[in-house]
Formats: C-alpha cells, structure tokens, sequence
C-alpha cells in the first residue's frame, strides 16, 4: 500500500514539472529538446530504488538541456529532485561525490550564460537547500524509527513488569498460605504437645523461620511494586546463621564482610549457599566459609562436604538468581561439586559497576 502511494506520488511529481516545463516553453523547441527533457524527468520514478544512477542520469540530461538551449532556472528542476533524494537516504560517500558533482557542473554551466550571481550562485543556493531539506528528512525519519524502537521497547519493559508483579504476586499468596497452615499447626504442636527441650527449641525455630519468611516475602513485593530494580535486600545473615546452626548446621560466623552494595551480595551469596548445605546435606554438615578482598574485587567461597548418598545436582533457581544479581553488578558466580564437596565461588567488585567504569 504505501510502495503504490509513493509511486502515485512520484508520478504526480514527474507531471508537475512536465508541466512547468511546457509552460516555460523548455523542452518544445526542438526534437532533441523533447527527447532530452524526457531523459530529466522519467528516470525520476526510479529515485527511490536508484537514487545515485537516477541522479547522475538526471544532471547529464539537465547540462545537455541548458547546452542546447536558451538556459532557465527551470531546468535544473529534476536535479534538486534527484539531490533531495540522495540527501534524505543514508549517507554514504559515493553519494556524497555525486551531489558536489551535479552542483558543480550545473552552476558552470548556469554561470556560462547567465553570469556569476544569477547563474552560479543562485544554482548554488539552489542545490545547498535541496540538500539541506534532504538531510532534514533523513533526520526526521531517524528521529522517528526511535521513537518507534523506544516505544516498542517500553510497551515490551511495561509488559514484563506486570508479568514480574503478577508473577509476585501469585508466588506471595502461594508461600502465605502454605507459610501460614505450617505456622498454625507449629503453635498447635507447641502448645498441645508434651515437647522436651530440645523439640521445643526446634519448633521455635520453625516458627521463627515461617513469620520471617512471611515478612520477607512481602517486603519484597514491596520493593518489586516501589521499584523496578530494587536494591539487593538485606540477607540478615546472622539471625538467619543462628537459625540454620539451630536446625543443625555447623559454621561459623563470617568475617570480613564488607559494608553497603558489595557486603549485600556477599551476604546474599553466603545464606544462599548456607541455606542449600543444610537442605542437602542435612543436619550435621560442616560449612567453611572464607570472605577475603583481592584486588578491587571481594572474594566470597563457601563449601560444604557432600554425603556418600548424595548426588551433585544442579544449582537450582536460589543460586541461578544470585548469579544474575551479581552479573548486573560486574561480578560472577560459580558453583559445583569440587571432590566430595559441594563449593560455591563468588567475585564481587568492590565498589560495584562503577569501579570497573574508565
């Protein structure tokens, strides 16, 4: 549809100037007159296709016109035509070559019959508008393709946030509700059942884990409805160490953990590695965890040695968010089994994207 509007446009255009000639007289001298007039306004439909063979053709026949004689201004008509058209188009030197070409040669020959200022200059002036209006266009059609690129990009980004949230949102009401029936039947346990120490300590511990949970999640739905990109959440790695060392798991307290963006991610690599020891190996597993500063990155590895029944498995969707956390932070991350050890690696930089800015 719009290839047949362009065409009819372009053929209107090719009738107008037909036109202007006849009413200038140019062209109807003579049959070479007829004939070379024909070779500055046919080629016109092919602009667009070929616009450099159309403008070399095109000024060939307009000097061969004005040779022939008498020179109008007229007559250089089909040579703005074909200018415009190579000036909105993206530029290329060869173009470029062609356009200084048809000036030159139609100014010289102008200035040979009509002098310096009504000849030259003025088909000098003439040409530089073309080409301006042409650059003009190919600007304005650029400006225009982004905008289509960046609205299209943002109607994509609005649509993968409503996914994010709703996405959220059923994963929120999921965990509360499931949280919150293991929550009830813990009370219950608690306070019906003949607990000893030790199972009472348990229970208050699954009890703590559900409520932060709970808390957790929604703080993170929060974020996630505030901010498109929130910042890493806080890990609260040493309420949530004492909670797996309750539940079983033997380590230590970290050190050398770094403060604000850096120390977030670390602590994020640490619990996330620490909650997946004691989900896999069970209660019982020894995790060394070693944070140390090298260069301008932070250095984070945690290992856990792996049952005789366990089998190494992936990295699950835990460390695979970790990972791409720390990607769009500069860093990465690495986990495997290593021997009979399960050992997840993690190289953040120091003071995040910028640092690694020139």
């Amino acid at each position: 549809m719009l290839n047949h509007l362009r065409a009819r446009l372009d053929l209107g255009m090719i009738l107008l100037v037909a036109l202007l000639f006849s009413v200038s007289g140019l062209g109807t001298e003579s049959w070479q007159a007829v004939a070379v007039a024909a070779a500055q306004l046919l080629p016109l439909a092919a602009r667009r296709r070929a616009p450099g063979v159309v403008l070399a053709v095109v000024t060939a026949a307009t000097v061969a016109q004005l040779l022939l004689g008498p020179a109008r201004n007229v007559a250089y008509v089909p040579v703005l035509l074909g200018l415009y058209t190579v000036a909105a188009l993206p530029n290329r030197t060869g173009h470029r070559v062609l356009a200084v070409g048809a000036a030159a040669a139609v100014a010289m020959v102008m200035g040979e019959f009509k002098g310096l200022v009504d000849g030259t200059l003025l088909a000098l002036v003439a040409f530089g508008v073309a080409w301006t209006m042409g650059m003009e266009r190919r600007r304005h059609v650029a400006d225009r393709a982004r905008l289509v690129e960046q609205q299209a990009r943002h109607s994509a980004e609005s649509a993968a946030a409503e996914r994010r949230e709703l996405t959220a949102r059923r994963l929120h009401d999921t965990l509360a509700h499931t949280t919150t029936v293991m929550l009830v039947q813990a009370e219950a346990l608690r306070a019906t059942a003949d607990l000893s120490e030790p199972a009472r300590e348990r229970v208050d511990t699954i009890l703590t884990a559900g409520r932060d949970a709970l808390t957790e999640v929604r703080q993170t739905l929060r974020d996630l409805a505030e901010d498109e990109h929130p910042p890493p959440a806080s890990t609260e790695l040493p309420e949530l160490l004492a909670r797996l060392r309750a539940a079983g798991l033997v380590l230590d307290e970290p050190t050398g953990v770094p403060d604000g963006v850096t120390g977030a991610l670390a602590e994020r690599v640490i619990a996330e590695a620490a909650t997946n020891a004691l989900r896999h190996a069970g209660p019982g597993t020894r995790v060394r965890i070693t944070v140390r500063s090298h260069d301008d990155d932070v250095h984070v590895e945690v290992g856990n040695e792996l049952p005789a029944t366990t089998r190494p498995g992936g990295g699950g969707f835990g460390l695979a968010s970790v990972a791409g956390e720390l990607a769009e932070h500069g860093g990465r991350l690495e986990f495997g089994p290593r021997g009979r050890h399960w050992v997840v690696r993690a190289v953040i930089p120091a003071a995040g994207p910028a640092a690694r800015t020139p």
